[in-house]
């Protein structure tokens, strides 16, 4: 593979959706898939042919690498992706609606390995031979340990004098509008100071 021109750094998780639009209360079954704003773009980029990588930190177990392995599939590089072999990944359900019942996510990804993620665990060398680091305001709002890993990653690219992607990405059941406004106003601060 070329060398990357993308970065991205996030979470990534196991989505459960019950099949033919069935309640989570009463199904059966449930399909599995992944998603993860991160990895969602990494995947989309692949796709166009732009070299990416993905990088985030999973428990060493199927879980993790179902996760790590469908990545691969799209073409993403996975290869600095940091395995523990503590904490769990993150689950979400997702009921799709039927009309006029909207849909339904539920989240279950309190202690996800993400959430231990150092930005000094990062290969940098690796990370830093791209061009532009994509995060989003998602890895933020999940812990205080993610929004010191975002901060240490703005730090580390602008060392590096990476282009920096940040999408906000405001999901109101990780934050408020003032935390989230708070961290976002630093960050662009920290990316053009």
């Amino acid at each position: 593979m070329a060398s990357v021109q993308v970065v991205t750094i996030g979470e990534a998780m196991i989505r459960l959706t019950p099949v033919d639009h069935q309640r989570l209360e009463t199904t059966p079954l449930l399909e599995v898939h992944i998603g993860g704003a991160e990895l969602n773009v990494a995947v989309a980029l692949a796709q166009l042919g732009v070299p990416v990588a993905w990088v985030s930190k999973l428990p060493d177990n199927p879980l993790g690498r179902r996760i790590v392995q469908e990545a691969q599939r799209f073409g993403v590089d996975t290869s600095r992706v940091v395995w523990t072999q503590e904490g769990r990944v993150g689950l979400y359900f997702y009921e799709k609606g039927a009309s006029p019942r909207p849909s339904v996510v539920v989240y279950d990804r309190r202690h996800s390995a993400v959430n231990t993620l150092k930005v000094d665990e990062l290969d940098w060398d690796f990370i830093g031979q791209a061009k532009v680091l994509h995060l989003t305001g998602i890895t933020p709002a999940l812990s205080d340990f993610c929004r010191h890993l975002v901060a240490g990653c703005i730090f580390r690219a602008k060392e590096r004098r990476m282009f920096v992607s940040f999408d906000v990405n405001y999901r109101s059941r990780l934050w408020t509008p003032e935390q989230a406004r708070q961290l976002c106003s630093r960050s662009l601060k920290a990316l053009i100071c």
